[in-house]
């Protein structure tokens, strides 16, 4: 219902949840990046972003396009429906359930405001549902986009983000929504969120895992 009105805006960086992308595109696309010399990735990864949308803040991005007062309505209650816990219905003020229909456009109306705030600003990024990975050049721009990003997906989204920065060896590797890019021969491992860090040189290997598919 929503995804035909929003996603001819949506930025051309956003391949989760949209017709003709998938998780392999946006790999693809950070490969570009790291070849042109943007060797520091920041990786974002929102915490439990599916449990913490903030109602207001999408019902008033979905107002922008949709004004509809019915429809609009049919939305707010859905959003509100609740969730069952055990044999109980209990009331939501906030989030989406991850398996609902709801979820995918929801994800991408909200962090579509980022997408388009990270391109106002010049930023090389990919972002596949609420994983986004942005390619700069050096450790400190790196720094600084963490600081930016935290402030607009806190701030404007009221989105919970939870940053660390790491700088990477040649080991290291970016993980894009259990889609990773890495070098070298080590097992796949978790990787906290929200860290600063440098791929690798060698031999890239793409891996995808999780419960998007294949794409």
């Amino acid at each position: 219902m929503l995804t035909p009105i929003f996603d001819p805006g949506f930025s051309a960086s956003s391949f989760g949840f949209r017709l003709g992308r998938n998780a392999h595109q946006a790999i693809q696309q950070v490969q570009r990046y790291v070849k042109d010399g943007n060797t520091v990735a920041v990786d974002i990864d929102l915490a439990k972003f599916f449990d913490t949308v903030n109602h207001d803040v999408l019902m008033n991005i979905i107002g922008r396009t949709i004004h509809d007062k019915a429809l609009l309505a049919l939305i707010g209650r859905y959003l509100r429906a609740g969730v069952l816990v055990g044999e109980h219905i209990e009331p939501s003020d906030m989030g989406t359930p991850q398996a609902g229909p709801m979820s995918p456009p929801s994800a991408n109306i909200l962090l579509n405001e980022l997408d388009h705030e990270l391109e106002r600003r010049g930023h090389r990024f990919a972002r596949y549902a609420d994983d986004m990975v942005i390619l700069v050049k050096t450790q400190r721009a790196g720094e600084r986009v963490m600081q930016s990003l935290t402030r607009v997906s806190e701030g404007r989204l009221k989105a919970q983000n939870q940053p660390r920065q790491k700088q990477g060896g040649e080991d290291e590797r970016m993980r894009l929504s259990g889609l990773h890019h890495r070098s070298g021969q080590n097992p796949l491992a978790g990787k906290e969120a929200g860290s600063v860090q440098a791929p690798g040189e060698g031999t890239h290997r793409q891996k995808l895992r999780g419960q998007w598919g294949s794409g």
